[in-house]
């Protein structure tokens, strides 16, 4: 969660965005270009094409800046600006099958040729990664994307619901899901460290198991 002092340095550099600070622009463009792309690229395996779409983003976002809300996080606007933008692509193009609803198909977290797979790089680790790798593919695409909005890149709850258009409660019952799945497979322990360790998730994670135990306490009562 960002500080009080981030917030308020996080609002000025929208401001100055929305007034046509071209060095506003470039901060923001420079900080969560890297971020997009690894989440477009999830979706669409194509390098050329996911660069363009943000570019695209950006430039649209440019030419409306004076017409944009003050969001309160820039990371969750961009986030859910650049997936509304991904699924009217895929729409207009039919390059991409879509799935029920707004949900695009092929959510990918892989680990052979993503960057996370140099923690993992290593002959003693060959094992762990193809056991992380089977028990994510069991996942489905929506509870793939769940995991990795929560625990690769952060977002809190109401901010992945946000993102990715659904109800709080459908968000934790998706992330329940996504957990029984990963149990059954008996890797959860494997894989929620991995993802702790590439990212320093621990406290969420305990936060999340303590509510998960709460939820699964109040079924059984």
């Amino acid at each position: 969660m960002n500080s009080g002092k981030e917030i308020n340095e996080e609002a000025q550099l929208w401001v100055a965005f929305k007034k046509g600070d071209q060095k506003a622009y470039e901060r923001i463009y420079s900080a969560y270009y890297p971020i997009l792309y690894n989440y477009g690229y999830k979706y669409i395996r194509n390098t050329h094409l996911v660069t363009d779409l943000i570019h695209d983003l950006f430039l649209k976002l440019w030419t409306s800046r004076e017409r944009l809300s003050d969001p309160a996080s820039i990371k969750n606007y961009l986030f859910k600006s650049f997936r509304g933008h991904l699924f009217n692509h895929s729409k207009a193009s039919k390059n991409i099958f879509v799935g029920d609803g707004n949900q695009l198909n092929d959510f990918n977290i892989e680990l052979n040729d993503s960057p996370e797979s140099n923690f993992i790089a290593d002959e003693q680790m060959t094992g762990l990664r193809k056991k992380i790798g089977q028990a994510l593919q069991k996942l489905t695409d929506r509870q793939r994307e769940v995991i990795y909005l929560r625990y690769y890149e952060e977002f809190s709850y109401p901010e992945i619901a946000e993102i990715m258009g659904l109800t709080l409660k459908g968000t934790y019952k998706l992330m329940g899901r996504a957990i029984e799945t990963l149990r059954s497979q008996e890797s959860i322990g494997n894989i929620i460290l991995f993802l702790i360790t590439q990212k320093h998730f621990y406290k969420n994670h305990l936060k999340d198991h303590h509510r998960l135990e709460n939820v699964d306490h109040q079924k059984s009562a």
